[in-house]
């Protein structure tokens, strides 16, 4: 996993995240399976705080995660996905209130907030 993560970064650090959305900055990342979450060069036993793929709060830092199981081979794909994750990372450090409303009321437009 430490290889994988590596060639996430070497795309991410290609990425002008601001030019995706105002103040985006990219965000640590852990990928991990059923047995270990890989943060790059350091590893620690995989706990309950990572299901999904999402962004949590992490020792009082907001990360993008994602789940093995639901990795794909390209990496240009799961760097991506990764990238979404970190959208919702930004969005709760900072406190947008966009999301879509899953139970049918419109999302606020970014010219509303």
């Amino acid at each position: 996993m430490k290889r994988i993560h590596h060639e996430i970064s070497l795309r991410l650090e290609k990425l002008d995240f601001n030019s995706i959305y105002p103040r985006f900055h990219p965000f640590r990342f852990a990928i991990y399976d059923d047995k270990k979450v890989c943060f790059g060069e350091s590893e620690i036993p995989w706990d309950s705080r990572f299901v999904g793929n999402t962004a949590i709060d992490y020792n009082g830092e907001i990360i993008a995660i994602w789940n093995m199981k639901c990795a794909v081979r390209d990496m240009d794909i799961l760097a991506s996905m990764l990238v979404h994750e970190m959208l919702h990372a930004y969005q709760r450090e900072s406190k947008d209130t966009s999301y879509p409303d899953d139970l049918g009321k419109p999302a606020l437009a970014r010219e509303d907030l």
